[in-house]
Formats: C-alpha cells, sequence, structure tokens
C-alpha cells in the first residue's frame, strides 16, 4: 500500500498509528517499507503516557458505544461462544434474564478497545499481565456502555526500561449502572524506552 509522503519525510498518520507501529525504521518508501522488506515504525511516536507519566488517582472516562446484536453474532463467531442465552432468542426470553443478552467478554473486549482509542498507552504498552473482572448486571442488545478507567497503584520492576500500572475499570450502561468491574495489570515502559532502533 503506498501512502504519500508528508513534508519533511513523515507519511500519513493512518498508516502509521494503525500497523505499521511495532516494527524497525525505514529510511524511506512506501509504508511499512524498508529496502523493499515490510517493517517500519516510520515516524510512529507514541501517544500514550509511560511509567513515569502517570499519576495513582489518574482517571479517564471513554466515549460511549452501543452494543447491537451484530457484535454479539460476531463475538459468537470469534470466540465460539454460541450459548442460547446469547443466540436463541426463544430459549433466552423464558430464562431468568428475560431475553438474549450480550457475553460478558464481549463487554470486557468492548472495554479495552475503548480505552484503548483514547491512546492513553498506545505505544507505551509492553504488556498486559492480569485481568479480575466481575459481571455485575447483563448488557443487552442496544443498551450504550462506556468505561471509566483509574490508575490505581504503580510498581517499579528490576529492569530500567518498565513499571507495573494497576488500573481500575468500571464499565456502565446508559442508566449509569455498573455492568462491569475490572482490574487491570499492565506492563508500561518507562521515559526513554522503547529505544529507536540505529
Amino acid at each position: 500500500m503506498k501512502v504519500p509522503a508528508l513534508k519533511g519525510g513523515g507519511f500519513a498518520a493512518r498508516c502509521v498509528n494503525l500497523y505499521c507501529a511495532p516494527f524497525p525504521r525505514p529510511s524511506s518508501g512506501a509504508c511499512g517499507a524498508r529496502s523493499g522488506q515490510f517493517g517500519g515504525i516510520l515516524d510512529y511516536k507514541p501517544r500514550g503516557k509511560t511509567f513515569d507519566e502517570v499519576n495513582i488517582g489518574d482517571e479517564v472516562v471513554t466515549l460511549g458505544r452501543t452494543i447491537t446484536e451484530a457484535d454479539v453474532v460476531n463475538f459468537a463467531g470469534v470466540s465460539g461462544d454460541y450459548q442460547p442465552e446469547h443466540m436463541n432468542e426463544e430459549y433466552a426470553k423464558h430464562s431468568p434474564l428475560g431475553g438474549r443478552v450480550a457475553h460478558g467478554l464481549l463487554t470486557l473486549s468492548a472495554a479495552t478497545g475503548m480505552v484503548n482509542q483514547l491512546g492513553i498507552s498506545e505505544g507505551t504498552t509492553n504488556a498486559l499481565l492480569e485481568v479480575k473482572t466481575r459481571f455485575t448486571k447483563p448488557v443487552r442488545f442496544g443498551d450504550t456502555i462506556q468505561a471509566i478507567f483509574k490508575i490505581a497503584g504503580k510498581k517499579e520492576t528490576k529492569k530500567p526500561d518498565r513499571g507495573i500500572v494497576t488500573a481500575e475499570v468500571k464499565v456502565v450502561n446508559q442508566k449509569n449502572e455498573v455492568v462491569l468491574e475490572s482490574e487491570w495489570v499492565v506492563m508500561l515502559y518507562r521515559k526513554g524506552y522503547p529505544k529507536p532502533s540505529a
């Protein structure tokens, strides 16, 4: 895919932000190309905050997202979870839930995506180490959810390029009811890392 160069040798942000980030920096050429090979972070600069830039108590609220039947059908296809509570309206309407609901893990996945879209850890996350989650209310087709992400803890590691952050995450619906509570343990790069390749 050819992307027009910008003044100063950069490339279109769309290319850089979507899939060029993890690879070594190219000298020139099409998106991801270096001497005819794919790979290159181009002029990518992480927008996320490093371990050193986040503080306990920092909080962000995502935009909302409406969960649709298409989301549930697609998630069932990806996960292989075709439980009748998600897929069979006749069965589900006679269950204690009174109708089909979204998968709990779909709600959790949507929360990770909504937080990622804020860019707060884009390019600065080294790894997601642990997730603990409670599903407190069902999410129904047509519910609009949003996530509240709060830094609850920080811990340095023996390695100089990374630190561990614990975040408390709540997902609420359009009625401001909490539908999910979660704790995420994330490894973030420290300031100055990762070092650009030569």
